[in-house]
């Protein structure tokens, strides 16, 4: 199956999933938003792998005049955003996939929410020169995604204590499962070579303001 109809068949489950999976949830996503600072009040922001418009709408929250185009090549996705902004107007979709797509505005910033580490490597490289290319000067690439602990000690380490932690959510069996299904397209890489990526990509500088386990927030800022 591909990734794609995995997230069509788990698309109404979703966002209540989300607090059963992520041990640090509200944190994660508002340090996502924390890094955002504009000089102006109707920003332009590009959502990758948007799926039902959780992390824009966090984005909405903080800006409610923002720009905010959401893509997702998971269309059951993308029409549960829509319910989700049903008569905000200058929200805009895109049907496609993020990595192949061809963008025809520049953005004040790029933001992506459990997206990205579904990519292979030379993937997120390809889409990190795409983010580059894509952002206005000054623009800032936010990514809050899993990462992979470049100690495979640590790595395992860091999976128990997230069972553990699951464990206590008293989860539905059949949405476990499901999510361990969707767990099996993972491609996760360490933070720090993704920090290194993006710095070749010709960002100007990079850093990580929130890591818990293997979640973690990091982002690249292009020179103005």
């Amino acid at each position: 199956m591909h990734l794609k109809d995995v997230f069509n068949q788990y698309s109404q489950d979703y966002d209540a999933n989300r607090r059963h999976f992520i041990p640090c949830y509200d944190t994660f996503y508002q340090a996502a938003i924390s890094v955002l600072q504009f000089d102006t009040e109707s920003p332009k922001i590009l959502d990758l792998g948007a799926g039902t418009g959780l992390l824009s709408a966090f984005v909405l929250a903080a800006y409610p005049q923002a720009q905010i185009t959401l893509i997702d090549q998971a269309e059951n996705m993308l029409d549960l955003a829509r319910e989700r902004f049903a008569g905000v107007a200058q929200i805009d979709y895109i049907a496609a996939d993020y990595t192949t797509h061809q963008f025809s505005e520049k953005y004040d910033a790029i933001v992506s929410a459990l997206s990205i580490h579904h990519l292979a490597d030379e993937k997120k490289q390809g889409l990190y020169k795409s983010c580059f290319a894509n952002l206005k000067p000054q623009g800032i690439f936010v990514n809050a995604d899993q990462v992979l602990s470049p100690d495979p000690e640590i790595e395992a380490q860091f999976i128990r204590i997230w069972h553990d932690f699951v464990k206590t959510r008293q989860i539905p069996e059949d949405e476990l499962q499901a999510y361990y299904h969707r767990t099996s397209f993972d491609q996760t890489a360490p933070l720090n070579e993704q920090m290194v990526w993006l710095l070749a990509e010709g960002f100007a500088k990079a850093d990580c303001i929130f890591k818990y386990l293997n979640f973690a927030v990091f982002f690249a800022v292009k020179q103005g």
